[in-house]
């Protein structure tokens, strides 16, 4: 019980103790009532996120029988027994496979149905897991991705937000799963939330011809992106994310940027992001060297935006320090969730991580 996500635990006893608008406790005189409201609330939330990478990756190889185990029950439609995936394979041994979980899994739930995050990473290691435990060849290892995605489309999952792979190969590999099966890029295409690498994801989409950033398959619903620069090039980050920051003004929707450094050139970073500053209404930051501050001011001026998140640090303390008390004669609410002083050789620097919030009395 106490490794249960906490939102199950307020779920559970919420609705266990309150009925028809009456507080009442008879629901825990019965069993049979106790373990389906556990089974209820729990079910929806702990395969929400099938594939999270803080779970045992030994007891996540499982999800993979389950889920293949939907291409044969009724939980599935019958046309994907037509599908391109299951007939190439129908002499090989992932075929067989399938075959041989068919029975073992009489599922109560819909498990598929309740997916709406989907960490990409993850899948690939735990499939890659699985087919070592099942002597299941690489041959095969991408179309198991394409049949556990098959399931989850078919069954009608919302997924909201995805973590494309790290590694570029990895990407390129599952864009072609997008390209083979239309169904689960249409499936995709309604996604609101992609954490990425930024190094990685150029590898995935540029094009080798023209060298430009094909970026169509990507979501048009897009309202929040989350940026990792931290394995670019110095000299070439700053290249890369207004590159693809510039992408994003085609993403009406987009409302909430994060950018993981270290970044140094804070001017730099917003220029890039003024082409979709008329968008945005959050901004977040990790490891954003402050010691140029000045570009901060910039970014509280963005026409809509309504909170800032900082973290990072300055080699200007005093500096810095008076910078957030004008920041809070502009109607900015600075809350501090860290703040320490090092010591250094010649100077101190200041570590933070501060949230700005725009003090809703002049919104």
């Amino acid at each position: 019980m106490y490794s249960l996500p906490t939102e199950i635990l307020q779920q559970v006893f919420a609705e266990t103790l309150y009925t028809e608008k009456t507080y009442t406790t008879r629901e825990l005189y019965s069993c049979i009532l106790v373990n389906r409201q556990w089974c209820m609330t729990g079910i929806p939330i702990l395969w929400s996120h099938p594939f999270h990478p803080d779970s045992r990756i030994l007891q996540q190889a499982k999800l993979v029988d389950i889920y293949l185990s939907f291409f044969m029950t009724r939980n599935c439609p019958e046309e994907i027994a037509s599908q391109p995936l299951f007939k190439e394979q129908q002499q090989n041994q992932l075929y067989h496979k399938i075959k041989s979980i068919e029975n073992t899994n009489d599922s109560v739930f819909v498990y598929p149905y309740f997916a709406n995050t989907i960490d990409f990473n993850r899948m690939i290691k735990t499939v890659q897991l699985w087919c070592i435990l099942n002597r299941i060849t690489d041959e095969i290892f991408w179309d198991i991705i394409a049949g556990i995605l098959i399931i989850m489309q078919s069954n009608a999952a919302i997924v909201d937000r995805i973590t494309w792979p790290i590694e570029a190969y990895e990407g390129v590999k599952l864009l072609k799963i997008l390209k083979r099966y239309p169904e689960i890029a249409a499936w995709l295409s309604h996604v609101s939330s992609i954490r990425l690498m930024l190094g990685n994801f150029f590898g995935s989409f540029m094009d080798s011809q023209t060298e430009h950033l094909n970026v169509a398959e990507l979501p048009q619903t897009l309202k929040q992106l989350e940026i990792d620069v931290t394995k670019i090039n110095h000299f070439k980050r700053h290249e890369q994310l207004t590159t693809f920051l510039e992408i994003t003004k085609k993403f009406e929707c987009l409302k909430y940027i994060k950018i993981t450094g270290p970044f140094h050139e804070i001017e730099l970073l917003v220029d890039a992001l003024r082409p979709s500053a008329a968008t945005l209404l959050d901004i977040s930051f990790t490891k954003l060297n402050c010691s140029h501050y000045i570009g901060l001011y910039d970014l509280l001026e963005f026409p809509n935006i309504l909170e800032l998140s900082v973290c990072g640090w300055t080699e200007s303390p005093n500096n810095f320090l008076s910078f957030l008390s004008e920041v809070k004669d502009r109607n900015w609410v600075i809350t501090p969730k860290y703040f320490s002083i090092r010591e250094k050789l010649n100077n101190d620097e200041l570590h933070f991580d501060f949230r700005f919030e725009k003090n809703s009395g002049v919104l």
